[in-house]
């Protein structure tokens, strides 16, 4: 009743719904179709823009840690913390090729 569906679905099989948002969470897939909600050609350019700026901040989390003085003199929490921040980009960004592929 808070998300006001209109129709709640729940298999135990996989589901083919084009397009639409998937996201998993403790290993459960929730698919919220799209169809007749947005505009697709919209959210596609909106995750472009935001996988792109994305995708450029990757890029200087991998310089920085290429660069020996850093990751040398730094302290290592602070390596870490940047090791850390790669990956969740790197799972953002996966993400969102994910979601554009189901648009």
């Amino acid at each position: 009743r808070l998300a006001r569906l209109a129709k709640l679905t729940i298999s135990s099989a996989p589901t083919k719904i084009h397009p639409s948002l998937r996201h998993f969470i403790s290993g459960v897939e929730i698919i919220l179709p799209l169809a007749d909600l947005i505009d697709i050609e919209a959210e596609r350019k909106r995750l472009s823009n935001e996988k792109e700026n994305l995708e450029q901040y990757l890029e200087t989390l991998r310089k920085k840690l290429s660069n020996k003085n850093f990751v040398e003199r730094a302290p290592k929490e602070i390596v870490a913390a940047e090791k850390m921040k790669l990956r969740t980009t790197e799972e953002k960004i996966a993400q969102m090729e994910g979601q554009m592929k189901n648009l």
